[in-house]
């Protein structure tokens, strides 16, 4: 949430302040009104299992969000056979 610099000692480049900034006004959208801000105030989908809802920020150099299904991300971990429990140490 901005320090990174401050731990690293290496200054962030400009992606990095930019997503930054962007998650840290999202945090506090969200905080501001769970039910509602993202999609009101950052135009942000209604996160839905099904959907391209799923937010990617800084993606590939590219400062703007990005969405896509949460299936590309939520698959069953290789190393334990295509487990997704959390339970099973896939999380």
């Amino acid at each position: 949430m901005g320090g990174a610099q401050d731990v690293t000692g290496v200054p962030n480049m400009d992606l990095e302040n930019w997503t930054s900034e962007y998650m840290m006004l999202a945090w506090a959208t969200f905080a501001r009104d769970p039910a509602k801000g993202l999609s009101k105030d950052l135009d942000w989908p209604v996160y839905l299992s099904d959907d391209n809802s799923l937010v990617r920020l800084g993606l590939g150099g590219n400062p703007a969000a990005s969405y896509v299904s949460p299936s590309m991300y939520d698959g069953g971990c290789a190393a334990l056979g295509g487990v997704s429990t959390a339970g099973a140490g896939a999380f």
